[in-house]
């Protein structure tokens, strides 16, 4: 479906009239700000993904009345916003999403969606937040995330990655600096436990690859 606006008389029609009648059909939702609260008062009983699109992260997460079902999220903006996360916001977003789709299986994360929302408060409230844990996370996409949300995923104090199960889509450049060219200690754990990588083209260089031992 597409995450185009309407005007307002088309999408009454289209969610009081023919989402009704196809939701069993629907498996996929690409939903943004405008008209996502009108599109998810219908249930969707084999939905499995969504696209979230410049939409606020917390209010969409609390929409949602069969939270298990998704498996496949993917959050983008094609803009990125001016304020930058903290390090706790980070790890509230990620929890918060994982907490709320507990059997995510794929996530694609272009963060700049998020940077100017805060669950929460900020880090100065020196809170203290458990290890991350994606349990049933087999594919991963990175593509254009900044280093800090990488780092959430790759660093092993803040996250606990399935073992040899993910597959992880990134960009060669920004897993050679969060890995500070595939030597960093505390980035080796994660990485030994991906499957596979898409470099977007590029090949590991031979002395990486004992950093990865399961590709």
């Amino acid at each position: 479906m597409s995450k185009s606006s309407h005007p307002d008389p088309i999408l009454d029609r289209f969610c009081l009239q023919i989402l009704p009648e196809i939701h069993h059909k629907i498996k996929w939702l690409n939903l943004e700000s405008s008209s996502i609260e009108r599109i998810l008062v219908t249930n969707y009983p084999n939905l499995y993904g969504l696209g979230l699109y410049d939409v606020e992260i917390e209010t969409a997460l609390s929409l949602f009345m069969d939270k298990n079902q998704i498996l496949a999220l993917m959050i983008e903006r094609t803009t990125y916003a001016k304020v930058s996360p903290t390090d706790d916001a980070n790890a509230r977003i990620l929890t918060h999403i994982f907490t709320t789709f507990s059997n995510l299986q794929y996530f694609n994360f272009c963060p700049s969606s998020i940077w100017n929302q805060r669950l929460g408060e900020s880090k100065n409230d020196n809170q203290d937040f458990s290890i991350i844990k994606y349990s049933y996370l087999i594919n991963l996409t990175l593509y254009f995330a900044h280093d800090d949300y990488i780092e959430e995923f790759l660093v092993d104090t803040n996250t606990c990655l399935p073992n040899n199960t993910v597959h992880l889509n990134i960009y060669y450049e920004q897993l050679e600096r969060v890995t500070h060219n595939f030597t960093r200690d505390i980035t080796r754990i994660s990485c030994a436990k991906l499957n596979s990588l898409c470099l977007n083209g590029h090949r590991l260089p031979e002395y990486a690859k004992d950093y990865f031992p399961h590709l």
